[in-house]
């Protein structure tokens, strides 16, 4: 995992050729103004048909905790960037979990469960507040669960970058 500001991503260039284009594109900014949805941006696109990266915005209800759950990625590594609201994500290894709803291949995710997990796995988990300059980096290994309202349930908007690990 990764906890930076936007303006700091050009430091974490060369872990791949993927990430690089990703970092590039979110540092132009042209991401700010786009609407909710799946983008490709042309900076993704490579031969075949998976790009290098996608980005999906999206404006949502934040949720109590209890209500969110841990999810990983097995081909993506995601770029979490807060447009509007506050959210805590929870992130932690995937050891003490327990698989709730299996790998789907398809949708690149499998879902997890902390509950029954004991006071040792508790204070593995780390909380990160994202703020909108803030982003936040999660590799297949980071269980990563987002969304969980900052006191009162409130609205959010986020983009979430996809990008592919090669």
């Amino acid at each position: 995992m990764i906890v930076t500001a936007i303006g700091n991503l050009a430091r974490y260039r060369g872990l791949s050729a993927a990430l690089d284009a990703a970092l590039d594109w979110v540092a132009a900014g042209a991401w700010r103004s786009l609407p909710d949805g799946r983008h490709e941006p042309s900076a993704a696109a490579r031969g075949g048909s998976n790009p290098l990266f996608y980005a999906s915005l999206s404006s949502y209800e934040t949720k109590p905790e209890a209500a969110c759950g841990y999810e990983t990625h097995r081909k993506h590594i995601d770029i979490h960037i807060l447009m509007s609201g506050n959210e805590f994500v929870d992130v932690r290894g995937v050891a003490d979990l327990s698989v709730a709803v299996p790998y789907d291949e398809k949708d690149d995710i499998e879902y997890y469960s902390d509950r029954g997990c004991g006071a040792s796995a508790e204070a593995a988990v780390q909380r990160v507040r994202l703020a909108s300059d803030v982003a936040a980096i999660f590799f297949p290994e980071d269980a990563h669960k987002p969304g969980v309202a900052v006191g009162a349930v409130g609205a959010a908007r986020k983009i979430v970058v996809k990008v592919a690990e090669l």
